[in-house]
């Protein structure tokens, strides 16, 4: 089985297991990259009134339903159908956001572009080879994908570096124009779409 396989099969689990459990997360009282009360906030992401926004691997759509709140017109993403059903469970009709259950890449491939991606935790798990070329083209040109990594994914983080099929127009650095803790088990990385990576 693939990585992107044993994600699924264990966020289905969880999810079913979470949906048997009657469990309800509270609302975010404060936007997190993956570990809480770290990081950057909601700040990394900049204003995002009136912005077309995907959350990739959206799981119980809290992130995805905070921006929609600020008005943001949010597609949340997850490939975990047991997930998806919590997130629709929890947002019925939210305004300003609607919830899809697919593959990431395929989502990519098929959706028009958009003006911001974001993803907590969720990108070291995607296949780089499906995943780049898929972002190139699902964001407009100048625009960031923003996402956190844990470090406890080495070996994925090193996938992404050594993929040999990223687009010459994506590159990925860490985000040094949002302040972050070094210290943070989950560091915030960009990545723009908008040309070859500057030479410095």
């Amino acid at each position: 089985m693939t990585t992107e396989k044993d994600t699924v099969e264990i966020w289905n689990t969880y999810g079913a297991h979470q949906i048997t459990r009657g469990l309800q997360m509270p609302e975010l009282d404060r936007w997190d990259w993956g570990i809480p009360e770290r990081g950057p906030g909601i700040n990394a992401l900049g204003e995002v009134a009136g912005l077309r926004v995907l959350d990739l691997g959206s799981g119980l759509g809290r992130h995805a339903a905070n921006l929609a709140d600020l008005g943001a017109k949010v597609t949340a993403v997850d490939t975990s159908p047991a997930q998806r059903q919590r997130a629709l469970t929890r947002y019925p009709d939210h305004p300003g956001l609607h919830l899809v259950c697919a593959d990431a890449v395929a989502h990519l491939r098929a959706a028009d572009s958009y003006d911001l991606i974001y993803s907590v935790c969720s990108v070291p798990y995607l296949d780089p080879n499906r995943l780049l070329p898929a972002l190139a083209n699902g964001l407009k040109p100048g625009v960031r994908l923003v996402f956190s990594a844990l470090r406890q994914t080495p070996i994925l983080a090193c996938r992404w570096k050594e993929s040999p099929r990223i687009p010459e127009e994506v590159y990925v650095r860490p985000a040094e124009d949002i302040e972050f803790d070094p210290f943070a088990n989950a560091p915030v990385h960009q990545a723009c779409v908008s040309g070859p990576a500057p030479t410095k």
